[in-house]
């Protein structure tokens, strides 16, 4: 697909929240998922051109698909963090 063919956008309603600049100027109608994974994962076995997903780089590696626009965040210093809970305590090396 190209940028053009695309009227559907998937994400997580926070993906698609810190996207509206591009959304709205495209018009393109908003499909919330739970995750913005799950949203490549779903796109790539759909295979709709009319369809794309507000995901990571690493996830259209993952499903192998097309990056069609790169840092389309609204806010560039926009990160997202996360935090994970648990009994036992890990190192994590990044």
């Amino acid at each position: 697909a190209e940028l053009q063919d695309i009227k559907f956008v998937r994400s997580h309603a926070q993906a698609i929240g810190q996207c509206q600049k591009i959304i709205i100027k495209n018009k393109f109608k908003t499909i919330i998922s739970a995750d913005t994974a799950g949203s490549a994962k779903e796109l790539a076995e759909a295979k709709d051109k009319s369809v794309a997903a507000i995901a990571s780089k690493l996830s259209a590696e993952i499903y192998k698909l097309k990056i069609l626009k790169e840092n389309i965040e609204d806010e560039k210093g926009n990160v997202t963090r996360f935090l994970i809970m648990g009994k036992k305590i890990l190192t994590m090396k990044f």
